[in-house]
């Protein structure tokens, strides 16, 4: 395997504290962690400021059939005064068997944490198959992860009842650091032969970092600053202290060493289609890369979009020209066409509801009528729109069970009070014509005037003068400006005036039934 600076072997061959050994041994050469140890380094990452190490101690708690323990084995594992961290995102502790308990706990000066998980399962309640297809979620395994800035650890492990009533299939219980995709519990644990793992050892993923002490700002202060290359940048390591260096992107290498020696060096995109995307002609750039068009074709993003044949200008502008006139003619005409049909439309529609809402009887009686008043007449609806703003909701009056009541400005500046009622059949429609007709001849200064109707809508509108001092109930129960006695006796008398002359003096006898 490749030993990249900071690390190294032998004197003077890599940073303070990043010095490793290489032994040989009966399987050839392995490399280790440091001098003394056993601690073996499978793989080095400089891009994520990471290792590998086989950690071959595994937690072991066994019992015979009657109860008694046969092993008790508590691993421990120390790295301080060392760049390294047990990663708490890339390993879990795992507890296997069906009577244990373990725990693993935070062993440097500075202790911050102990943890740990249960394992259960039973014999006679939980069959083997069932627990061979679970995950390791408490039942024969359970797992949890550890926290960050973890140098050393011991596990221990314990049992609830010595594995007396799962001694059938599982005497003995395991308690491990590895990292999270290597374990995968199928229940295989639980065999005779014990812990059955594949392997003599147990994958462990390390965090290192420079300057345990210090930070990426203290550290470029420093002669001893790490990050030699002029296409790196520096990285705080993000659970405490500690540094380490990054190329820049579009760069690889090694961060640690001059350009010169190896350091972070421009990746030539353009020598694999993997690593680009250009449609046209890929030209390398220091960090990057551009795309161009070969000579006679274009793209508006040679990243993106492939490159085309492109015409001369001038015969591009000229058919430019030609299809946006006549795109303009084309869209005129059809705006043209979609105006004078929706005029039509309108003009028909409107005409429809004059007639469908017995526009010419309504014409007929209140012309024919000697005792109408020259105030009514037959409003359009362009009228009544332009007067409520296209009914807009601000101008609503009120609302009540026979239709909505708008406020209104006509162009005479009279201001109005237009009702939309509710009519849903013909022969209402019939007896609301009958009642415009009567309503147009009735002139009394105490009955609220009827200016006239609109006929072009489905639903007719009623034009009347507007009241503008509200409601005649409120001012009567009003408290804090109470009405005298002799305004209450004028309403009345006026009030039974306007109902006298509805009931004897209009041309016609009207019985409101209704009054407010």
């Amino acid at each position: 395997m490749s030993v990249p600076y900071p690390f190294g072997i032998g004197e003077n061959c890599s940073r303070e504290g990043f010095a490793l050994d290489c032994r040989q041994t009966d399987q050839g050469p392995v490399l280790y962690l440091s001098k003394g140890n056993m601690i073996e380094v499978t793989y080095i990452s400089l891009s994520k400021a990471q290792m590998i190490i086989s950690f071959s101690d595994v937690g072991q708690d066994c019992y015979d059939r009657s109860g008694s323990r046969v092993t008790n084995y508590h691993p421990s594992l120390s790295l301080k005064d060392s760049p390294y961290i047990f990663s708490n995102t890339e390993n879990a502790f795992f507890v296997l068997g069906c009577d244990t308990y373990a725990t693993i706990t935070d062993t440097s000066i500075n202790a911050s944490f102990q943890t740990g998980c249960s394992s259960i399962c039973n014999a006679q309640s939980v069959h083997m198959q069932v627990i061979k297809a679970l995950p390791c979620n408490g039942i024969g395994c359970c797992q949890l992860s550890i926290p960050g800035g973890l140098q050393s650890f011991k596990i221990t492990l314990s049992s609830f009842k010595n594995h007396t009533l799962v001694s059938e299939f599982n005497n003995c219980s395991y308690a491990f650091l590895a990292t999270n995709n290597w374990f995968t519990f199928m229940g295989l644990s639980f065999d005779s032969g014990g812990f059955v793992m594949g392997n003599d050892s147990v994958p462990v993923v390390l965090d290192w970092r420079i300057n345990v002490n210090g930070t990426c700002k203290e550290a470029k202060t420093t002669s001893d600053y790490a990050c030699k290359s002029q296409n790196s940048y520096c990285h705080d390591y993000p659970k405490g202290a500690g540094y380490s260096c990054m190329c820049n992107t579009g760069y690889q290498g090694n961060p640690y060493l001059r350009d010169a020696d190896g350091g972070c060096q421009d990746i030539d995109e353009c020598r694999d289609e993997l690593t680009n995307s250009c449609k046209g002609i890929c030209i390398n750039t220091p960090g990057s890369y551009s795309c161009e068009c070969p000579k006679g074709k274009r793209s508006d993003n040679p990243r993106m979009y492939p490159c085309k044949t492109f015409w001369p200008v001038g015969i591009v502008v000229l058919i430019a020209i030609s299809i946006t006139i006549g795109i303009i003619l084309l869209l005129g005409r059809c705006v043209l066409f979609y105006k004078t049909s929706k005029v039509k439309s309108q003009k028909m529609l409107k005409r429809k509801y004059f007639l469908q809402n017995r526009g010419l009887l309504l014409q007929h009686l209140i012309s024919s009528a000697e005792d109408s008043t020259e105030q009514t007449k037959i409003f359009t609806l362009t009228e009544l729109e332009k007067a409520t703003n296209n009914f807009d909701e601000t101008r609503i009056l009120g609302r009540g069970g026979h239709g909505t009541v708008y406020k209104g400005l006509l162009s005479d500046q009279r201001i109005v009070a237009i009702k939309k009622s509710k009519i849903t059949n013909s022969g209402e429609i019939d007896q609301f014509i009958n009642e415009v007709a009567t309503l147009s001849r009735i002139n009394h200064r105490n009955i609220v005037k009827l200016y006239g109707c609109c006929l072009e809508t489905e639903v007719p509108l009623l034009v009347y003068e507007f009241i503008s001092n509200g409601m005649l109930s409120n001012h009567i129960h009003s408290e804090d400006h109470p009405l005298s006695w002799e305004d209450r006796l004028r309403i009345a008398t006026e009030s039974a005036g306007a109902l006298s002359y509805l009931h004897s003096a209009a041309s016609m006898t009207i019985f409101h039934r209704d009054v407010k």
